[in-house]
């Protein structure tokens, strides 16, 4: 972590229980880590389903440590926090901060408003960013008002606009400090997501764009480029505190494949896979969607938000975007799904 004393950002992401919020959450922290380079710290103050019972579930009890701890304390210290914080051996600079399996709400005594807000301090003092997977509680509920910046998670049923409908009172941030996010889930085959982006007053984002081709009954296979070679194995720790057989094959020189009952993982070294060499590893497909690869001769949908990068507008034969600029044709919305569609239809090469 860092040692000056400047202040991080502090991220508060919220949604309904079912949400996909504690994953939306990890993500982002995740994100934020690689493409900021800068130090992140994961807050999960949720008492009913702790955090660092599956986020390191091969951990024995003994090894890992609560934030109750801390906030235990009759006053709370930089170095209290430390003590209390949970790492990735190969994330340095990432800190997990919550409650261990087994504790709920009466483990510990009910924090005070100023306790809490030293806590958030600290975590600015320690960190550049801190993500805070918000849940019910106090903790939750000041993290709401004293974010930088809210993530609301929003999903297209009704458990999801009767949450924000109760809790609409303890959201004090305004509309500029806000992002709304769609997480469409992968269940049902209808649900009603323009209506309940109506009710939102539109959303900023919705995720993933590939459930409106599946909803029409095809099969989307997506590929992702990853040039900065950060994708890896499942990263926790067995139970002998070590990297878990995939991993260790792997950095061993060896080709994988990890084949579970609903799905098959591959990791294999190539240093020029061509396009032709990567549809050999779907069996069958109705849309192939390519992110990054920016010199691949195939129709290319940008999408571009809040600001312009010029690098694109060369390379983009479409944008999805919020802003209203000329060159930026065809345009569309960040929520027209349909229209997107469309546009794939007309232009997508067939492969």
């Amino acid at each position: 972590m860092r040692e000056v004393a400047t202040m991080g950002k502090m991220i508060a992401v919220c949604g309904a229980p079912g949400s996909g919020k504690t994953t939306a959450a990890l993500k982002i922290a995740e994100e934020i880590y690689y493409a900021k380079k800068g130090s992140v710290i994961f807050l999960s103050p949720d008492l009913n389903v702790p955090c660092l019972a599956f986020v390191f579930p091969n951990c024995k009890e003994e090894e890992l440590y609560s934030v109750g701890v801390a906030l235990d304390r009759t006053d709370i210290y930089r170095e209290d926090v430390l003590r209390q914080m949970n790492h990735v051996k190969t994330m340095e600079n990432f800190g997990f901060l919550g409650y261990k399996a087994g504790e709920n709400k009466y483990s510990y005594p009910r924090p005070t408003e100023d306790k809490i807000l030293n806590l958030f301090s600290i975590l600015r003092e320690l960190a550049d960013y801190v993500i805070v997977d918000c849940a019910d509680g106090l903790i939750s509920s000041m993290a709401k008002s004293h974010a930088d910046m809210l993530v609301q998670l929003i999903t297209p049923d009704l458990k999801c606009m009767a949450y924000y409908s109760s809790n609409s009172g303890m959201f004090e941030l305004g509309a500029e400090n806000r992002i709304k996010v769609m997480n469409i889930s992968d269940k049902d085959l209808f649900l009603p997501i323009t209506e309940v982006a109506n009710h939102f007053k539109g959303v900023d984002f919705t995720l993933p764009f590939s459930k409106a081709l599946k909803q029409r009954g095809f099969k989307v296979a997506i590929i992702k480029h990853d040039p900065k070679d950060k994708a890896v194995f499942d990263t926790a720790l067995n139970e002998f505190g070590e990297p878990k057989d995939s991993a260790k094959f792997f950095e061993s020189g060896a080709d994988v494949a990890v084949l579970s009952p609903k799905r098959t993982s591959i990791f294999k070294r190539a240093d020029n896979t061509g396009l032709s060499d990567i549809l050999g590893l779907f069996s069958e497909f109705d849309y192939l969607l390519i992110e990054g690869f920016k010199n691949l001769p195939l129709p290319r949908i940008s999408v571009l938000r809040d600001e312009i990068n010029d690098e694109y507008l060369g390379i983009s034969d479409a944008f999805v975007t919020n802003l209203d600029d000329e060159r930026l044709s065809p345009r569309f919305g960040l929520d027209d799904i349909e229209n997107i569609i469309a546009w794939i239809d007309k232009n997508a090469k067939k492969v």
